[in-house]
């Protein structure tokens, strides 16, 4: 029969074994009835086989806009090939606690979402709003796979008091109403445990004890003496369950020569099957698609950092801070519109002159003038070479040097650049120093200042730089210092080990973000 307005087809992914009807029955995920579904057994067993399977069925039998995947990987990395899907927004290591963050934060705030949605509807389940909705408007299902629990479960029970655990239980307890499911693996954890109330629907692979059997209705005398791999009992029902494979080419006539069938390599027939969802899909629009969860790039160029800039971004006094967010795209400060002053706070060697160059070159795209202070040794006094930078290089400049040097930018809009600020605390340009930190917004002046957290504490205009609350933090050394760039940062985030270039600045919704920040090596001319 047609399938109802709404309701998605079916999606294949095993064969069941029904003794009472001596038959045998394709298993299926209906979409409108599948809540969650824990996938246990011994390793070798065919427990990441099983999410292969079903990302390769969906992306096989439902569009990129019927169904969308988010997939943690905390196992031997067999999820990897699912990233090519184009159903699929993000594969995101355990590793990566950073990116992992990311991803259940936006999970959440896209659960709160959905119920909102389904509540001014009126609707009752998912299915229903799909239904009542048009075809253009009808929103996703949502699933997340998660491989290897087990050593998932620790990382999220620790990381910042359990909040992250506490997202993924909420996923579990309320997600289905709004068409978020959970997949997810284990080789004993999930059998009860705190999850365990969450979902009664199991798997059972091949299992270490005989008893664990019990929980599917077997009796010892009932076991097999050998469990191959991909074999499974489906609980509640206690059907004997076979994991399909997902196919390989189409056969050839040399295939059936005599020749034992071979099994499909199944990370390359999940990219046979990306390529061909890949075409079928090319034309859905791109707020149909999943929201991506982008990985951050390990190092980064100026140049492949100013290849991504939008052209809107090409205006004075806007600076490139690098490259953040869920896109993983252009993240700026605009010393106009959201504040006059940015500080660049971190230890000595932690990548800070390189932001406040990356910083200064971007202003020097848009037209803004600068004036650089440099008290010691600095890449920063290249930029001396560049017609509309004045870089001065004594320890101590004077209030008069700073006025004139601000003075011959003849009113263009200009930011005064400050490395090793700490230096310079009680300077003799202090007063000129504090006059543009207060007011110098008013006449198209700002600050951009790189030194240590602990200067701030200081007396003097450094002192004045813990109220500014915007900057960029290269390696914090404790939570308080996420005051500095207005945000509360965890412990876990300050423990964090980051590559070369990751800092940390607020996001557009107050909470930190993590950004690449572009190796900048300024020249000698």
């Amino acid at each position: 029969p047609p399938t109802p307005p709404g309701r998605l087809p079916v999606v294949p992914y095993a064969l069941y074994d029904v003794p009472q009807r001596q038959e045998r029955r394709l298993g299926v995920i209906d979409f409108a009835e599948f809540g969650h579904l824990y996938v246990i057994g011994t390793p070798r067993s065919g427990r990441t086989q099983v999410l292969r399977t079903v990302a390769g069925s969906i992306a096989t039998t439902l569009t990129a806009e019927q169904v969308h995947l988010y997939c943690v990987d905390s196992s031997g990395g067999g999820l990897a090939a699912l990233s090519a899907l184009p159903h699929c927004g993000a594969v995101v290591s355990r590793h990566d606690t950073e990116r992992l963050e990311r991803l259940l934060h936006r999970l959440s705030t896209e659960l709160t979402r959905r119920q909102r949605l389904l509540s001014e509807h009126d609707c009752a389940s998912w299915t229903e709003l799909r239904g009542k909705l048009s075809r253009a408007r009808r929103p996703a299902h949502l699933m997340l796979l998660i491989d290897g629990w087990d050593s998932l479960s620790g990382l999220l029970d620790d990381y910042d008091g359990g909040r992250l655990y506490g997202e993924v239980v909420r996923l579990l307890r309320e997600g289905v109403a709004v068409g978020m499911h959970v997949i997810a693996t284990s080789e004993r954890l999930l059998l009860a445990g705190r999850l365990g109330a969450h979902n009664d629907k199991r798997l059972l692979l091949r299992q270490a004890e005989a008893g664990d059997y019990f929980h599917v209705g077997l009796s010892r005398d009932r076991l097999p003496t050998h469990v191959p791999e991909g074999r499974a009992w489906h609980a509640p029902s206690g059907l004997e369950t076979q994991i399909a494979l997902l196919p390989g080419p189409e056969e050839t006539e040399e295939d059936f020569a005599g020749t034992p069938a071979r099994v499909p390599e199944q990370a390359e027939a999940l990219r046979r099957i990306a390529r061909e969802a890949a075409r079928r899909d090319g034309d859905i629009p791109a707020d149909r698609r999943p929201f991506p969860i982008a990985e951050l790039p390990g190092s980064l160029t100026f140049q492949q950092a100013a290849e991504r800039l939008p052209a809107e971004s090409g205006r004075p006094l806007w600076a490139l801070v690098g490259l953040g967010g869920d896109d993983a795209g252009p993240v700026g400060f605009d010393f106009a519109a959201e504040g006059g002053a940015f500080v660049v706070a971190g230890p000595p060697r932690s990548g800070r002159t390189t932001a406040l160059a990356s910083m200064a070159v971007s202003l020097l795209m848009g037209g803004t003038s600068l004036v650089v202070l440099t008290p010691r040794e600095s890449q920063l006094r290249r930029l001396a070479a560049h017609d509309l930078a004045r870089v001065l290089t004594d320890a101590d400049p004077s209030a008069a040097d700073v006025e004139e040097a601000l003075e011959a930018t003849g009113g263009r809009p200009t930011v005064l650049v400050v490395d090793d600020a700490e230096l310079l605390a009680n300077c003799a340009a202090d007063k000129v120093l504090r006059r543009v930190l207060a007011s110098g917004r008013d006449r198209g002046q700002a600050l951009l200042v790189g030194c240590t957290a602990e200067a701030t504490g200081n007396l003097g205009w450094v002192g004045q730089l813990k109220r500014v609350r915007r900057g960029l933090l290269t390696s914090p050394k404790s939570i308080v210092e996420g005051e500095l760039i207005g945000c509360r940062m965890s412990g876990e985030q300050v423990r964090m080990s980051l590559p070369p270039g990751r800092a940390w600045t607020a996001g557009p919704h107050g909470g930190p973000l993590a950004v690449q920040v572009p190796l900048t090596v300024l020249g000698e001319g």
